[in-house]
């Protein structure tokens, strides 16, 4: 008997590490995989930087940082070295401290400008952030370089690289910085099926003078446009832009996973409300007889349909906010809220959200002041208009939710 006592302790002694490591490794399956190998993901850092600038003219490198969710990267920081870019300086500072973050994107902007030099100059940019988890943390460290070259140019562009999206369409603005003549477009072969110039340039421009041209994404390819021009005495010139269109629009990004759901669900249930809201105050006779029957009175009607109308607005500003604050942080016009850049991805579609939030919101407004409104535009006034602008809200609301769950799933 004390034979087999001492075996079975030696049994629970020797077995009981590996069933607690069995256990644990199912906890961490989720992460690490079933295979046991270790499936931790970098952030996805992207690197924008023209790729040809004029001296003296400020521009614009940016960097990109995308969380892949599941642990937390504590003090990041993105650092540029214009060690190797010596005639590159930095009109602020070269660090940018992003904090702390566990979902979605971060940017960190740095405005340069460069002196004439037919070198290329090479940027270095440094990620440094700590990643926790299970309790445990490590340092993580990743440096990209971008090369540009220094190009006089007479003209300057509003951005020397184009990305644009399969059927999306940019702008890009040329301003004069002196005197020029016998100004033309041409496109690069390999643009062809790929990207269609909008617009043509004027055969002169004055210093200052400046033209805009748009540029439609047709299907997936990379290729320059060239702008050729001389100066007044015929020196000619020549301003490469490079252009880039991916398959389609880029999908919303799949990091803040969580954030970007419930930022759906906020979309969708406002588009709901509103429908339902529109139905309880139709301002028709014979469907609204229909639709009072199903309340005690008019007055219980009319608290219904103010109650549902202010809850979709709070819903639909809700949605905004999270979505604009992550995924779509960069498509904002100098960080305005709920003003998104025609140029940008889905930039039009999102500002189709902000038509039907406004018009939400003013019809709201223009229920609660009904009795000034009608007073001053007549009853019949009053409710054209509020029909109006509800058919705008659903309208826009409806392209705009049509667009972007197609980009969702």
């Amino acid at each position: 008997m004390a034979a087999m006592l001492l075996l079975l302790a030696t049994a629970l002694i020797l077995l009981g590490p590996l069933a607690s490591t069995a256990a644990a490794a199912d906890v961490c399956e989720s992460c690490h995989g079933s295979s046991g190998g270790y499936a931790f993901k970098f952030m996805t850092v992207r690197s924008t930087t023209p790729k040809v600038v004029a001296p003296d003219v400020p521009f614009v490198h940016t960097v990109e940082l995308r969380h892949p969710g599941r642990y937390t990267a504590l003090d990041a920081t993105v650092t540029i070295d214009l060690t190797n870019a010596r005639n590159v300086t930095a009109d602020g500072p070269t660090t940018a401290a992003l904090g702390s973050f566990s979902s979605g994107s971060r940017t960190a902007t740095f405005s340069l400008r460069a002196t004439a030099t037919d070198v290329p100059q090479t940027i270095a940019t440094t990620v440094s952030y700590t990643a926790t988890e299970h309790g445990a943390s490590a340092p993580y460290l990743r440096t990209l370089t971008t090369s540009l070259t220094i190009a006089d140019s007479l003209i300057v562009p509003s951005s020397w690289q184009v990305d644009i999206g399969a059927g999306g369409q940019a702008t890009v603005d040329f301003t004069a910085s002196k005197d020029v003549r016998n100004v033309s477009i041409m496109v690069s072969p390999g643009l062809s099926g790929v990207a269609e110039v909008i617009g043509r340039p004027p055969a002169s421009l004055a210093k200052g003078e400046h033209f805009a041209v748009s540029l439609s994404g047709v299907g997936p390819g990379t290729g320059p446009i060239t702008l050729v021009y001389e100066d007044v005495s015929g020196v000619p010139y020549k301003l490469p832009l490079d252009v880039s269109v991916s398959t389609k629009a880029p999908r919303i990004a799949a990091s803040g996973q969580a954030a970007r759901w419930f930022g759906a669900a906020f979309g969708f249930g406002s588009l709901a409300l509103l429908l339902v809201s529109a139905v309880i105050g139709m301002p028709f006779k014979p469907l609204k007889r229909r639709v009072s029957k199903l309340f005690a009175t008019g007055a219980v009607r009319t608290s219904f349909h103010c109650g549902i109308s202010w809850m979709l607005i709070t819903l639909a500003l809700l949605h905004a906010a999270v979505l604009m604050y992550t995924d779509w942080s960069n498509s904002m016009v100098n960080g305005i809220f709920l003003l998104a850049s025609p140029g940008a991805n889905l930039g039009t579609t999102i500002n189709l959200g902000t038509i039907g939030w406004t018009a939400m919101l003013l019809t709201g407004a223009g229920g609660v002041l009904a009795r000034p409104i009608t007073k001053w535009i007549g009853h019949a006034g009053w409710r054209y208009t509020h029909s109006a602008m509800t058919l705008t809200a659903l309208l826009a609301s409806a392209f705009h939710s049509t667009v972007f769950t197609i980009r969702l799933v």
